[in-house]
This record gives structure tokens, C-alpha cells and sequence, in this order.
């Protein structure tokens, strides 16, 4: 059962990932194309001023479609110190009825022990106080 559920809960969270690789593909690209056109305005020498920088990224891309591609890479990506299982640990989660009866009887059949500090959490899962 444990093996059913992760292999399903990755093969969702790898569907997931390549649904919304397009739209994540052309916001890269704008963000690309934008920090080109940055990094070739450094290298042209300390003259170069901030109008002149965005006015040469605005001639690639428009501010409002680099705040969207920015966004939406955001939305989509986890944050630097996050877990980079956590997506597919969600849909996990998101599987939990399908466990949920199997639960009860889980714990009448095996006798699981804890710390100290996890007891909460057993006598929880348990049933018991």
C-alpha cells in the first residue's frame, strides 16, 4: 500500500510539473531575455545608466510581461530553503482518505512505541489519552 501511494502521489506531482512546464518555459525565456540584455548593458561599462538598462530590456520585453513571467515563476517554484520533495509529499497528503480507513486497524494490529516528546503524537493516532 505504501509503495501504490508514493509511486502515485510522484507520478501526480511529475504530471503536475509537465503541465505547467509550457507556461514555465516561455516565463524563463522572458526572464532570459531580460537579464541578457542586463548583462550586456554591464559589460558596455560604468557609464550606462538605470534609464538606459531599462530601456534596452523594454525593447525585448515589457515590464508587465517580466512582473508576470517573474510572478509566475514564483508561484510555481518552491522557496530556497523549502523541501524539494515537498510537492510530491502534498500529493501525499492529498491521498490520505484513501489510508484513512486502514488506519485504525493499523494500530490495533501493530504495537508501536515513541519518545517522550512523541507520545502526543501516538496517543493520537491511536485513539488513546
Amino acid at each position: 500500500m505504501t509503495n501504490e501511494l508514493m509511486a502515485r502521489a510522484m507520478r501526480e506531482a511529475k504530471k503536475e510539473t509537465l503541465r505547467r512546464y509550457p507556461r514555465v518555459s516561455r516565463d524563463a525565456a522572458t526572464c532570459a531575455a531580460a537579464v541578457g540584455v542586463l548583462l550586456e548593458s554591464m559589460d558596455r561599462g560604468d557609464d550606462v545608466t538605470l534609464e538606459a538598462v531599462w530601456e534596452a530590456i523594454e525593447a525585448v520585453v515589457s515590464r508587465s510581461a517580466l512582473r508576470t513571467a517573474v510572478a509566475n515563476i514564483a508561484a510555481v517554484l518552491p522557496p530556497p530553503d523549502g523541501d524539494p520533495g515537498g510537492e510530491w509529499r502534498g500529493a501525499l497528503v492529498e491521498r490520505y482518505a484513501v489510508v484513512r480507513p486502514f488506519v485504525g486497524r493499523l494500530c490495533e494490529t501493530i504495537e508501536f512505541g515513541a519518545t517522550a516528546e512523541a507520545m502526543k503524537v501516538l496517543d493520537a493516532l491511536t485513539g488513546s489519552s
